[in-house]
C-alpha cells in the first residue's frame, strides 16, 4: 500500500506539485485509518490531507492512480 501513496506523490512531483515530506507522512497516516477500499473516501481524504490538491485541480484531475481492490 505505501508504495501506491509513493507513486502518487512522485507523480505529483513530476508534475511540478510541491508534496512536502510532512505531507506525504500526513497522506500514509490517513491511509492507514481509512483504507483504500472506497476509491471517493480515498480521494477525498488526500484532497484534504494534500493540500494542494486543492491548488493544482488540473493535475488532480489527470493523474491516474491504480487503487488495489479491496482482495489484493
Amino acid at each position: 500500500m505505501t508504495q501506491i501513496l509513493s507513486d502518487f506523490i512522485l507523480a505529483l512531483r513530476a508534475a511540478d506539485v510541491r508534496v512536502s515530506t510532512a505531507e506525504s507522512i500526513d497522506a500514509a497516516a490517513t491511509l492507514d485509518v481509512i483504507g483504500f477500499e472506497q476509491r471517493d473516501v480515498v480521494k477525498e481524504a488526500l484532497s484534504q490531507v494534500l493540500v494542494v490538491l486543492a491548488k493544482y485541480p488540473v493535475h488532480r484531475d489527470s493523474l491516474q492512480v491504480k487503487l488495489p481492490s479491496p482482495q489484493d
